[in-house]
C-alpha cells in the first residue's frame, strides 16, 4: 500500500457489493501460479533486489517440489485399494 500511496497509483474502481462472491480473484489460486507471478513482479525484484527476489522463488520452488514428493496417508490407502 505504502508504495501505491507514494507513487500516487491508481487503486482502480470502488467495489460495490459482496466483494467475495462478485468478484473475480486477481491473485493466484495455487502455489506453481503464485511463485511465476512473483518471479515476473518488476514490482518484487525492485523491492527485494534481484538476487534476493531469484533466490526466494528457488527456494519456494524446492519447498513446493519436496512437498509434492510426499505421499499423503489418504493417497497411499486410495491407491491400495484400487490398483
Amino acid at each position: 500500500m505504502l508504495h501505491g500511496i507514494e507513487h500516487e497509483l491508481d487503486p482502480g474502481p470502488v467495489l460495490a457489493g459482496n466483494a467475495y462472491r462478485d468478484t473475480t480473484p486477481t491473485i493466484p489460486l495455487n502455489w506453481p501460479e503464485a511463485i511465476t507471478a512473483f518471479e515476473r513482479s518488476e514490482f518484487a525484484r525492485q523491492c527485494l533486489g534481484e538476487r534476493f527476489a531469484r533466490l526466494y522463488a528457488l527456494t519456494r520452488r524446492g519447498e513446493m517440489q519436496d512437498f509434492n514428493s510426499h505421499i499423503s496417508t489418504l493417497e497411499y490407502s486410495w491407491y491400495l485399494t484400487t490398483v
